[in-house]
């Protein structure tokens, strides 16, 4: 997808004045972290339905978005790339998250209430490549789901199922894509500007209102467009 992201001069002197624009990404801050207190507790994930725990020190949680950074590559995804992820809130949605980061790879989060028609036209609007969904979550199948809707998107090219049964890393999407990037992986850290476009989100309340966010996580250039076909064209657009 082609983004073109405009930063008027003037707003990001003044941000910057401000240090709510200080030039580093979530990779710096990461990075930072697995420097200064590498085995400190980063991340912990609590399962509502049998309490199981899984935790993650800085260095493990590094380690790990690096192995998924690299097995995302080698499906294709590159700089600029939507990945699409469609998970409640869970550790694998943030180690998605930051591989997404160390790639240069455009998240693009959906809310797991999303169906096919929502998904239809979000997923064609910001020409996902990857999709990460749940194999089942709350009753709701989402394989069958999105076997409809791939067809229906060119620029789909892989699905993943994540089986929310399973706790262990290596049971899930990104512990197999982590399996898939091999057992060392340094990506290209640092190589992407701090204005480049890190996301696209879609507002549910809005039927697929969408903004792109900057990588320093302080503007967003919104990107309006509703599902249906008509609003679909225009908003294509005016991309």
């Amino acid at each position: 997808m082609a983004f073109d992201a405009v930063l008027i001069d003037e707003m990001r002197a003044r941000e910057a004045t401000r240090r709510w624009w200080p030039g580093r990404t979530i990779n710096d801050e990461l990075d930072a972290c697995v420097a200064e207190c590498p085995d400190k507790i980063a991340l912990t994930a609590r399962r509502v339905e049998d309490g199981a725990t899984t935790r993650f020190t800085y260095r493990e949680l590094a380690a790990l978005a690096d192995r998924i950074a690299v097995g995302l590559a080698r499906l294709g995804v590159t700089h600029g790339d939507v990945v699409s992820i469609q998970l409640p809130n869970s550790w694998q949605f943030t180690a998605l998250y930051l591989a997404c980061s160390r790639i240069g790879a455009v998240l693009n989060p959906l809310m797991p209430i999303f169906r096919g028609r929502e998904l239809s036209f979000m997923l064609a609007h910001s020409e996902s490549k990857v999709m990460v969904v749940p194999k089942r979550f709350r009753g709701t199948d989402y394989e069958p789901m999105l076997n409809t809707l791939q067809p229906q998107l060119p620029a789909l090219r892989h699905v993943w199922l994540d089986d929310a049964n399973h706790v262990a890393c290596a049971s899930s999407a990104a512990g197999r894509l982590a399996a898939a990037g091999g057992a060392w992986a340094r990506c290209w850290r640092g190589r992407y500007v701090h204005d480049g476009v890190h996301d696209v989100s879609f507002r549910p309340g809005q039927c697929g209102e969408g903004e792109r966010h900057r990588r320093a996580d302080a503007a967003h250039v919104p990107v309006r467009g509703r599902a249906d076909p008509g609003r679909a064209r225009r908003a294509r657009a005016r991309r």
